[in-house]
């Protein structure tokens, strides 16, 4: 018997704080469910659902409308099709913090349970991949997502295949989804922010690295798209500054390398420059830019070598 497609039952959308008191919390709770239209059309709704949540040394206690009662776990309810069928109940996440927000309001984190059609549909995208067949892993993201719409990190794999096809506007809208879906990983926001400067947004790429090295400031990567937007805007002191520091963290990375040298060429400094292309080409001999690059480095020392001559032909004239 084959799977039924389409989305599941009920993902949780939105959590958010309505009134605090010292030890009573009221909540909305929002949750997407499909609706059947007709024989085919199908829609996805908006529930809320109003609850209150207990506060205790032992942990969260959720009790929704449906009296359904549970430790630590948030509860979603999965409404019927049709009156003749049941309602029932599902666990779907962990509560495992609850942060003050900058309004002034509480927030909730969820760790969502991912259902195992889901997972297994991931797993299958990341084994395409790592084949180098991005366009057969957009397949099994694409599975993955339709089973947990939730699933922040089969969107942001989705995205970086469609980054490698050369799918601009898909890729962005992927990466997107999953900044949306969780305001506490960065990898999303650098994988945007690469995207942006590939594009030549660079004004746009800034402020996404800058927000993903304030919930990872240890990030080379972060530190490598953030000085690549700001040279991008012509930034290039601070640019040098934020890639020196990344290539302390991570030397082996190439494209730190190459960065640094069009940071140098841009300041004339050709002693940096040789030693950022020697890097680049002990890293990465055969890269697609490695020709380019052995062309520029011999350029650079026979411009270093001129300027060695020229002070002693002068020293020699009479």
């Amino acid at each position: 018997m084959s799977e039924p497609e389409g989305p599941p039952p009920t993902v949780t959308a939105v959590v958010k704080l309505l009134r605090l008191s010292e030890r009573r919390r009221r909540l909305r709770l929002k949750f997407s469910r499909p609706a059947r239209v007709g024989s085919a059309a199908k829609y996805d709704r908006v529930e809320e659902v109003q609850t209150t949540v207990n506060v205790s040394g032992d942990g969260l206690y959720f009790l929704t409308s449906l009296d359904h009662y549970r430790v630590g776990m948030l509860t979603a309810v999965t409404f019927p099709y049709s009156p003749t069928d049941p309602v029932k109940t599902e666990e779907i996440g962990e509560v495992v913090r609850v942060e003050q927000l900058a309004d002034g309001q509480m927030g909730i984190a969820i760790k969502f349970r991912i259902p195992p059609r889901a997972r297994k549909a991931f797993q299958k995208g990341l084994e395409r991949r790592s084949k180098e067949d991005p366009a057969g892993s957009l397949v099994h993201f694409q599975r993955a997502v339709a089973e947990f719409p939730s699933y922040y990190e089969a969107y942001h794999q989705m995205g970086l295949a469609y980054m490698h096809l050369g799918q601009t506007a898909q890729a962005e809208q992927a990466f997107q989804k999953a900044i949306d879906l969780s305001q506490s990983r960065h990898e999303a926001l650098f994988s945007l922010a690469s995207l942006l400067s590939n594009n030549q947004r660079f004004s746009e790429a800034e402020p996404l690295a800058r927000r993903g090295l304030e919930l990872d400031g240890n990030s080379w990567y972060g530190q490598f798209e953030l000085a690549r937007a700001l040279m991008g805007l012509n930034r290039v002191d601070t640019a040098q500054k934020i890639a020196e520091e990344a290539r302390k963290r991570n030397p082996d990375y190439p494209q730190l390398h190459l960065l640094l040298a069009n940071i140098h060429i841009r300041k004339h400094d050709y002693p940096a420059l040789l030693e950022d292309l020697d890097s680049y080409l002990k890293l990465a001999p055969d890269s697609p830019t490695s020709d380019q690059a052995r062309q520029r480095r011999e350029e650079v020392q026979r411009t270093l070598a001129n300027n060695r001559n020229v002070p002693a032909a002068e020293a020699s004239k009479p």
